[in-house]
């Protein structure tokens, strides 16, 4: 039904929903939450469906796991220093001062004082 045309009888013709609705139920909204967070974390639900625990679980040490793997390979290259990059111990490059990351134990670096 489009908003010019005649009729619906007792329809409201707001497009948006009644003004009578109210706000949403708070208790009902912190239900939902809890219940998809109990999921996520391996939690049961009310039914009597397989548990997802383990495979959550998993999901989020490995999730930790990349993070920690990824934290560990940032480091600083002071401004009299210069880093010599080594790729599974081939060079591969010289990295200049600033912030730098490398893949932990796939580069490694040797940092070399210029002055």
């Amino acid at each position: 039904m489009s908003w010019n045309e005649p009729g619906g009888g007792n329809r409201p013709r707001d497009p948006w929903g009644g003004k009578d609705q109210g706000p949403p139920d708070l208790d009902e909204a912190l239900r939902k939450l809890q219940s998809q967070l109990s999921g996520l974390f391996g939690g049961r639900s009310g039914g009597g469906g397989s548990s997802r625990g383990l495979g959550g679980l998993l999901g989020i040490a490995a999730v930790a796991i990349v993070t920690i793997w990824g934290l560990l390979g940032l480091t600083q290259i002071g401004e009299q220093e210069r880093a010599v990059v080594l790729r599974l111990g081939e060079y591969s490059r010289t990295a200049s001062p600033g912030l730098f990351w490398y893949p932990r134990g796939i580069d490694t670096i040797t940092r070399v004082n210029i002055t």
